[in-house]
């Protein structure tokens, strides 16, 4: 498994490394919303700075954002920050943003956890 999950309280840290699938990630959010500590989830970081490539098509990415738009009327308050620096990876992630704006989450990409711990 491509990812690992770090908890701490309200707040919640996803790794990614090596080849990222949209299985993986599908798999990432699957473990995340069925986790009871989800509804009192106040951030979370996903770190894409050690992945290897990154499989995911725009139409999974309209899935996922679908996915990720429904769990958003349980958990109003969430922001979600991704760390990444890749262009490919920064786009795809760009596109999830521009899929997710009817959302109630704040979502940012950053550069480093530095600056994701300045923003929360």
């Amino acid at each position: 498994m491509p990812y690992r999950f770090y908890w701490n309280k309200e707040n919640a840290l996803v790794t990614f490394n090596g080849n990222v699938t949209y299985a993986d990630i599908e798999s990432a959010d699957e473990a995340l919303f069925n986790d009871p500590r989800f509804d009192n989830l106040d951030f979370i970081v996903y770190d894409l700075l050690t992945i290897d490539g990154l499989d995911v098509t725009d139409h999974n990415l309209q899935v996922t954002s679908a996915i990720n738009y429904s769990a958003s009327q349980w958990n109003k308050k969430l922001k979600m920050a991704f760390i990444a620096k890749e262009e490919y990876v920064v786009n795809a992630i760009e596109r999830f943003i521009e899929l997710m704006h009817n959302s109630n989450w704040e979502i940012r990409i950053f550069r480093s956890l530095d600056d994701v711990i300045e923003w929360v």
